[in-house]
């Protein structure tokens, strides 16, 4: 007698990447981090709050509504910016805007916490950029990986494990819904985790963790 088994169709499989893809988004990732930290860093949580309110308001949105609206005019094909060379122009007019962002919040005396996670965020987005002038790299698996290493380092032991299994889940979903080669998604973690790292240990110099 035949044994019954699972079968999962290549619809769902690629339906479970793409929902993969959405959450672990690097915006959502980026948000995510900036949040945990503050938490972490600024005694008082009302504050803590506040400024991560404050900074979500001033680069988040308006850096996903700039997309959405190249998205829309038809400069992108979606806001993933498969096509590497149209990955430029929103990087550099993302990287110019995040600067702007961390000179008004170091007008407004934003706390040294939420000046360094920025700073950190800048140096990201500007170092993927810059391998992105040449090559294809995953800012997904990047984000991922950046996520999952300073939640480790804080530490957040349960939370980092959960993490560290989206890490691979993530990368699969890049390349099963052929965004990346498996190449360009390993390059994003290496790139994500040195840059987790050196913030992480940058920011102990100036504030204890």
């Amino acid at each position: 007698m035949t044994q019954p088994y699972l079968h999962i169709s290549p619809g769902k499989i690629n339906k479970f990447a793409k929902i993969l893809s959405d959450v672990a988004n690097p915006v959502f990732s980026g948000i995510f981090v900036i949040g945990l930290l503050m938490f972490r860093l600024i005694p008082n949580p009302t504050d803590a709050m506040k400024w991560m309110l404050i900074t979500v308001a001033l680069t988040a949105i308006p850096t996903v509504t700039y997309v959405l609206y190249l998205v829309r005019t038809g400069y992108l094909v979606d806001i993933y910016m498969p096509e590497r060379e149209k990955r430029l122009k929103p990087i550099s007019v993302i990287s110019v805007w995040l600067l702007i962002s961390l000179g008004i919040l170091m007008l407004v005396n934003a706390p040294n916490a939420m000046l360094i996670m920025l700073t950190a965020v800048i140096v990201q987005v500007g170092f993927l950029g810059v391998i992105t002038v040449l090559w294809k790299i995953s800012f997904h698996s990047a984000t991922i990986m950046a996520v999952a290493t300073i939640t480790a380092m804080i530490p957040r032991p349960t939370l980092a494990l959960g993490l560290f299994a989206l890490v691979p889940l993530v990368g699969w979903a890049r390349v099963r819904l052929k965004r990346h080669t498996p190449m360009q998604v390993v390059a994003g973690y290496g790139a994500g985790f040195i840059v987790a790292y050196l913030a992480y240990h940058f920011v102990k110099i100036y504030i204890p963790i």
